[in-house]
C-alpha cells in the first residue's frame, strides 16, 4: 500500500462520520480507494460510502450543535530569524499542542483520520471543561523514523492549542489525546502549494530543503526527523499552504 499523508480537506471528508465508537465498524468506509478495490464487490463499497458521506452532510447541523469551524482563527506564532528564497529560519516560542500519536510501518489515510478526528473532538468539547477551542493552523504531523528494533516510526498529529486556553488547557477526555509540552524550537521551514496526497511529497520537499540548507551551510538541523504542517481548511482550493520543517539541533 501507498504511504501517504492526507491533507486536513481528506481526512475531513473520509473519518469522523463513519465511526461507530468505540468499535469504529465503518473502517471500510476510512479506506483510500486502493484498499476498497480488493472488497467484494468494490463499486459498490465505494458507492455506500459515498452515500453515507451525502446522507450525513445533509444532516450535519442536527449531527453537531456548532462545532468548531475548520478555518483556522489563530497560527502559531514565531518569529523569522532569516528569511530566503527556498526558506525561512523561525523562532518558536514554548507552548502546548493537544497531539495524538501513531506507530506503525506506515501512516494510512485511515490511521491519519483517526488521528485527526480524536483531536477534532477534544476541540468540540470532549474535555474536562466541556469546552469547545477555535480550530488553529498549522495542523502538524512529526514523523520520527525507525522507533524500534522492527523498523516502525512515530506519527505525532497535533493542534495548536490557541493563547486564550495556553496557560490551562482543559485535559482531553479521550486516554490517546495529550496536551504536549512543545519546547521553545529553532527550525528550517520550506512553503509549498497544493493539496499533498502522497508521503513522498513531504520528503521531496524535505530532501530539497536538505539540499538548501546545506547549500548555505546550514548543517545543525536534525536531517532524519520532520514535521509536515497544513494550514488551510478543506475548503480553500487556491494558494493553499504547506510546509515542511526540519528542527535545528540543540
Amino acid at each position: 500500500m501507498r504511504n501517504s499523508v492526507m491533507p486536513v480537506s481528506d481526512l475531513y471528508n473520509s473519518g469522523r462520520r463513519f465511526r461507530n465508537r468505540p468499535s469504529y465498524k465503518r473502517r471500510q468506509c476510512l479506506e483510500p480507494p486502493a484498499l476498497r478495490i480488493h472488497h467484494a464487490p468494490g463499486k459498490m463499497m465505494t458507492t455506500n460510502c459515498l452515500l453515507a458521506v451525502i446522507a450525513v452532510v445533509s444532516q450535519l447541523p442536527g449531527i453537531l450543535a456548532a462545532p468548531p469551524s475548520l478555518e483556522a482563527g489563530e497560527i502559531a506564532p514565531y518569529t523569522v530569524i532569516k528569511q530566503t528564497k527556498d526558506y525561512e529560519i523561525r523562532s518558536y516560542a514554548a507552548a502546548k499542542w493537544a497531539c495524538r500519536d501513531h506507530k506503525g510501518d506506515a501512516y494510512r489515510s485511515r490511521d491519519q483520520a483517526m488521528s485527526f478526528f480524536d483531536l477534532f473532538d477534544y476541540i468540540s468539547g470532549e474535555n474536562s471543561a466541556k469546552t469547545q477551542i477555535p480550530m488553529t493552523a498549522p495542523v502538524t504531523v512529526y514523523t520520527q523514523a525507525n522507533i524500534d528494533s522492527q523498523g516502525n516510526s512515530l506519527y505525532k498529529m497535533c493542534f495548536y492549542i490557541p493563547a486564550a486556553h495556553q496557560a490551562n488547557p482543559p485535559a482531553p477526555k479521550s486516554q490517546i489525546v495529550y496536551i504536549e509540552n512543545r519546547p521553545a524550537l529553532i527550525l528550517a521551514a520550506r512553503r509549498f502549494g497544493g493539496f499533498v496526497k502522497r508521503q513522498e511529497d513531504w520528503k521531496e520537499h524535505m530532501e530539497a530543503l536538505k539540499a538548501s540548507l546545506k547549500a548555505d551551510n546550514e548543517l545543525s538541523f536534525d536531517l532524519n526527523n520532520f514535521y509536515g504542517a497544513t494550514y488551510d481548511s478543506p475548503y480553500k482550493f487556491k494558494d493553499r499552504r504547506n510546509e515542511v520543517w526540519l528542527v535545528k539541533l540543540q
